[in-house]
């Protein structure tokens, strides 16, 4: 059930809007100030400013500041000739960049001072930057979750020991990653592959999230489309961004031959004659093949499967410290969709807390010149004979992360393909008299979907004549022995096969039929015309049944000013035709009605003076809807009422299991666009990626059908 009092919070979540830097405005780089917020600001200036990590002080901040004051083209090479070691720097372009600014800027200040504090604290403002970006990726990528991914990553001890203890740097190429995976959200196909290539030139293990990310832009239909461009893209921007690695020998040395490449041989199986197996590329092999065995990949699927990815990593190879953070972004994703929420929060805690404790135990820490510690040996190196107990605490880690992994696989394959499009395609019917908004309901539905995956079909494509043809005397549009529906039939049935149809179309200006076109099946099947439920066999195949029924002063008004106004035929024929239909109408038409899970009736709110030959527009309307098994309603309501401030009355409920209310008032898109994230998440897997959602009444129409659909495929599920 729906909160009121999350009201006021939903409207602060907006979607981010189009704006400068890849449709974001600086607004959207803010983050609501919670106590959680302050509080993991608070560890992380605290820890920049007491402790001195060893592997900055010895590694990273010489690298920088001897790189800074002596500028070359190859600052790896420069380094090592200078006498630095070969293990300084195993990081690429944009990790060098990223730092640069930060340092040079701490230099100055050093310069003026006479100390060293700021080129340090210069180090630890490109880490907090990086870090602090990471968190609004998350924050945007959940946008409904922001007070947990608060507490699941801004207080996260995998990210604070090792980027403000330890002092790795990992923390950027992850930011870049999370970044070209919103991207990807959004189907930003030129951002995504720019973000990745940069997360892969900061470091170059990023690489290995490349073919999760190439499979999902093969197997997503919606995204599909901009697949060719995100992979040229990508590939493009990667092999600039390693030009100057692949020039300097410096730099192969540090990246390509550092300690942290020797890592993935270490785990072996032998198998006789001096031969063993590499564990590591085994499994990351079979994490790779099972995302490419599943097919369609949907966005959870793929953080999912990038989750499994990287804790296979982490549990097939003796992983740095700084690994573990590419897993966090997927850590706070299973602790978000998990059922259990606080059984999956214990288990990453319980992962969290033995890392860090092992960490201590193995790494090199850190020292706190203003309390007069120092804490940078391995404290296992001050414990004696401390193997069994340590090799425990790696067993229950490794134990741990296999069961999140296990739980991430599972979760992330029964998230995709929610509506089951691998199968089947989703079928939505839309039916009503002639004039009562069919299309216009069914044109509003289609721009909900990407562009590539709809096909249309239309009840007047299945005329049997053309205009002027003798059989018109004898049977009004109305009558369905004039339309083919067993053709309809079997074009449906064709199209939800998936195979290909041959159809014609009927164009209202000439009142002819087009040649026929060859017109493939797609995820969704949308069908409309007078006789859409007329058939059972027909209408059994749909997933959502919608009739549209209007006050039949407003019909014919409306009806004359498209006839009339838009296709040009003559006023008195427009009227008579209307009036030798009604029989028709009420024999053909309406009993469709009963059949249909949804009916939005339109009428003025205002009757009075209702001119049905006018061709102004009409005045404000109201919607009556009558909904099937409507268990969501309680919920609707609330949203459309707090949200919304639109008038909504319920009729006293009966026993035919439908529940009927009116919907009066002003509605903004924005708003409706609230209401499905909070009401029905699952959409995000069928809708395209800017889904136009519309003002008013016909955005109400839009959001239950979409709410019915999906629950109609929640019961389908189930019944599977």
């Amino acid at each position: 059930m729906t909160d009121p009092s999350t009201i006021e919070e939903m409207k602060k979540r907006q979607v981010p809007p189009q704006g400068p830097l890849f449709g974001w405005r600086p607004r959207d780089f803010s983050i609501e100030p919670t106590p959680v917020f302050w509080a993991g600001w608070i560890i992380r200036l605290t820890l920049v400013l007491l402790f001195i990590p060893q592997v900055q002080e010895t590694l990273f901040i010489p690298f920088m500041r001897e790189t800074l004051l002596h500028p070359s083209f190859d600052p790896w090479s420069a380094f090592i000739a200078a006498g630095g070691p070969g293990n300084a720097f195993p990081y690429g372009v944009v990790m060098y960049i990223a730092h640069a600014p930060s340092v040079a800027a701490g230099m100055a200040l050093d310069a003026a001072t006479g100390g060293d504090l700021f080129t340090r604290l210069g180090f630890s403002a490109s880490l907090l930057a990086a870090d602090y970006a990471l968190f609004v990726v998350l924050c945007r990528l959940f946008e409904d979750r922001q007070r947990y991914v608060a507490w699941f990553y801004w207080l996260s001890p995998i990210v604070i020991y090792t980027t403000y203890y330890h002092g790795q740097t990992d923390i950027v190429p992850v930011a870049f990653l999370g970044g070209a995976l919103l991207a990807l959200r959004h189907h930003w196909a030129k951002a995504a592959g720019v973000l990745l290539a940069c997360a892969i030139s900061a470091k170059f293990s990023m690489a290995l999230a490349a073919p999760f990310l190439l499979l999902y832009a093969i197997n997503n239909r919606q995204f599909r489309p901009k697949g060719p461009l995100f992979l040229l893209t990508a590939a493009t921007a990667t092999a600039m961004l390693q030009i100057p690695v692949l020039l300097s020998p410096g730099a192969q040395a540090m990246i390509f031959l550092s300690p942290e490449v020797d890592r993935l041989y270490r785990f072996v199986l032998p198998i006789g004659e001096g031969h063993q197996l590499y564990l590591f590329f085994i499994g990351y092999a079979a994490a790779v093949y099972a995302a490419f065995a599943v097919g369609r990949i949907n966005f959870d699927l793929l953080f999912a499967l990038l989750g499994v990815g990287f804790l296979t990593v982490l549990t097939l190879a003796p992983a740095a410290p700084g690994w573990f953070i590419w897993s966090v972004p997927f850590l706070v994703f299973y602790q978000l969709r998990e059922e259990s929420r606080g059984r999956a929060a214990l288990l990453v805690g319980a992962y969290a807390t033995l890392f860090v404790v092992e960490q201590f135990l193995l790494a090199t820490g850190a020292r706190a010149p203003l309390l007069g510690l120092d804490l940078t040996a391995p404290f296992a190196e001050r414990l004696g004979d401390f193997e069994r107990p340590l090799s425990m605490i790696v067993t229950l880690r490794t134990l741990a992360g296999v069961m999140i992994a296990a739980s991430l696989y599972r979760r992330g394959v029964a998230s995709n393909d929610f509506f089951r499009l691998s199968r089947k395609p989703v079928a939505i019917g839309i039916a009503g008299d002639s004039g009562s908004g069919k299309d216009t309901l069914a044109r509003a539905l289609e721009n909900l979907f990407s562009p590539n995956s709809v096909i249309s079909l239309s009840g007047d494509d299945y005329h049997r004549f053309e205009r002027g043809a003798p059989m018109w005397q004898i049977l009004t549009h109305l009558d369905p022995r004039a339309n083919d529906l067993k053709a309809l039939t079997v074009d449906v049935q064709t199209l939800l096969a998936e195979r290909a149809i041959s159809q014609r179309h009927y164009d209202h200006g000439t009142g002819r039929f087009t040649p026929f076109r060859r017109m493939r099946g797609n995820d969704v099947v949308m069908v409309s015309g007078l006789h859409t439920f007329y058939s059972t066999s027909l209408r059994e195949m749909f997933d959502a049944t919608v009739f549209l029924d209007m006050d039949d002063a407003l019909r014919r008004r409306l009806k004359i000013r498209r006839d009339v106004g838009d296709r040009g035929y003559d006023l008195a024929a427009v009227v008579a035709a209307i009036d030798r239909r009604a029989s028709d109408r009420e024999r053909y038409i309406q009993p469709q009605m009963t059949r249909s899970d949804l009916v939005f009736s339109l009428s003025p709110v205002d009757k009075t003076g209702l001119d049905a030959a006018s061709m102004e527009a009409p005045g404000p309307l109201k919607l009556s809807v009558r909904w099937r098994d409507a268990t969501d309603f309680a919920d609707l309501a609330r949203c459309l009422i707090g949200l919304c401030g639109v008038r909504l009355d319920q009729h006293p409920p009966g026993m035919d299991g439908f529940v009927e209310f009116d919907v009066e008032g002003e509605i903004d898109a924005d708003d409706i666009r609230l209401i499905i994230r909070k009401l029905a998440p699952e959409a995000d897997d069928l809708l395209g990626p800017e889904p136009a959602w519309e003002n008013g009444l016909l955005g109400v129409m839009q959001l239950i059908v979409i709410i019915h659909l999906i629950r109609r495929t929640r019961q389908r599920r189930v019944r599977d």
